[in-house]
This record gives C-alpha cells, structure tokens and sequence, in this order.
C-alpha cells in the first residue's frame, strides 16, 4: 500500500511541475512490466538527468533469457512535450556489457552477443522512440511511439520503484 501510495504521490508531483523526470530525480528507477509479488522487471532503468534537461538512460534487460544472461547499456535522451526520447543508434549498443550470475562471460561471447542484439534492433536505427506515461485502469502504462507515430503493440506496464525496495531485472 504504501509503494502505490508514494508512487501516486510521484505521479502526482511529476504532473503538477510537468516534470516526467520527477521520479529520476528523487533516485528511483523505472521497471517495466513490474511484477510486484516477485519484486521483478523485464527492464530497469536509471536516469541521470542533466542541467539542460537531458538525460542518459542505463537500462538493464535480459539479453538471453533461457541463460539468464543480462545486458546493460547507456542511451542519450531528452524530454519532449512531457515524453521521454531516445534516437536509436548502434553506438549505445556497442558499448553494452553483458553480465551471468557466477559466471565471466568471454570477451568473444560478448561481443556476439552485441552483434546478435544489434542485429536484433537494426531496423531501429534511425528512429526516435518516445515514452508518454499514462494511468490506464489504475496503472501507469508507458505509451510508445516511433517517429511520432502511435505503436499500442510497444506500450508496457511501469512502474518507478527505489532501489532498495529490491526490484531485479528477470
């Protein structure tokens, strides 16, 4: 009760000061498609949000499920008309790291693994993709958009949580 409590609260500093960062700035991270019985995310997110507005975004995501191998990268963003955007480019990708729970991953394998994910996100490239929250049903929804137009089949369930409220990417 209290996590929906502060974040309603959140939500509702962030809408009054247009401020979608609001929550970044307090220190949360975003989780996308929470499961709050298991305390998991399909990915997490932290911003760091810059004077001008800006922001990086260090998400963190299961590249390979079945291994349970995850993936973490940084991408550049700004705020647009109260949305977070990020322009799709190869460079955050080449960057990634890729991490396995008791295991060191090979430099080889890694770098496969950046070619396979890159490859995966290749007709990205190019493209702005837009996050707009929204309260759909009592819950926060993360509406996307690619190059200004609506994609419903994109949009996922949010949720910002604290990093100590122990949130995992699964």
């Amino acid at each position: 009760m209290t996590m929906i409590l502060t974040l309603l609260l959140t939500l509702a500093a962030g809408q009054a000061s247009d401020d979608v960062l609001a929550p970044a700035r307090q220190g949360m991270l975003r989780c996308t498609t929470p499961d709050q019985t298991h305390k998991t995310c399909a990915t997490l997110t932290r911003y760091t949000v810059h004077p001008d507005g800006g922001f990086d975004a260090e998400v963190t995501g299961m590249a390979s499920r079945p291994a349970q191998i995850s993936i973490r990268y940084t991408m550049p963003g700004t705020v647009e008309n109260g949305a977070l955007c990020f322009v799709h480019s190869g460079g955050a990708l080449s960057g990634a790291s890729f991490t396995k729970p008791g295991a060191k991953l090979a430099p080889s394998l890694q770098e496969t693994l950046r070619a396979q994910v890159s490859a995966g996100m290749a007709s990205l490239s190019g493209k702005k993709r837009c996050y707009r929250d929204r309260i759909v049903n009592g819950s926060l929804v993360s509406a996307t958009t690619l190059d200004g137009v609506a994609h419903p089949e994109l949009d996922r369930p949010v949720l910002w949580v604290r990093a100590e409220d122990g949130y995992k990417v699964q």
